[in-house]
């Protein structure tokens, strides 16, 4: 939301407590996605946003902000347009992570091309 909010020119941006990294694959039809851990956090070491100074006794040994990470699989065709099936899965939000995810902006990373392409909100 920081960086919509500053696109946007909101005069009291949301604030970086934590980055938030989704990575969606094509699902192939009648398997179950293959990662047994689908959410974990990483460092993102040293950077422009510094350190939540709330941040949790457990990651207390981490240099720079938080990143969480997590992996979905979309019943999308692998060949997909990206923010077409993104705005699909965060409108019709049938999973609990598609509904705290549309609460939420989304901005893509990747392809490179588009990376600071907002998605959601439209």
């Amino acid at each position: 939301m920081h960086f919509i909010d500053v696109a946007k020119g909101k005069a009291k941006p949301n604030g970086v407590k934590d980055l938030d990294v989704w990575s969606f694959f094509a699902a192939i039809p009648g398997q179950r996605f293959p990662s047994d851990k689908r959410h974990t956090h990483v460092d993102f070491g040293p950077s422009k946003f510094g350190r939540w100074s709330r941040e949790l006794p457990r990651f207390s040994h981490f240099r720079g902000r938080r990143v969480d990470l997590f992996m979905r699989a979309l019943p999308v065709d692998v060949n997909a347009e990206p923010a077409a099936a993104l705005r699909k899965y965060l409108s019709v939000g049938r999973t609990e992570s598609a509904r705290r995810l549309a609460a939420k902006g989304v901005v893509l990373i990747d392809p490179v091309e588009r990376r600071g392409e907002i998605v959601w909100p439209r």
